[in-house]
């Protein structure tokens, strides 16, 4: 019984698996970026909050 219970869970992960791998490759292939795009590089932003709580570095 077990055994059948892990054969369909390790079927159903590889079939997840495909799907995600198969999207991913679709949007890599439309050029679709991930995430926000930052206008600012990041040790700006790391300076302007600390200029904004008035610490020193």
């Amino acid at each position: 019984m077990f055994l059948m219970c892990g054969v369909f869970a390790e079927l159903e992960r590889d079939m997840i698996r495909e799907r995600v791998n198969a999207g991913l490759a679709r949007a890599k292939e439309r050029e679709f970026t991930w995430g926000v795009e930052r206008s600012v590089h990041s040790w700006k932003l790391a300076y302007a909050s600390f200029e904004q709580k008035g610490w020193e570095y």
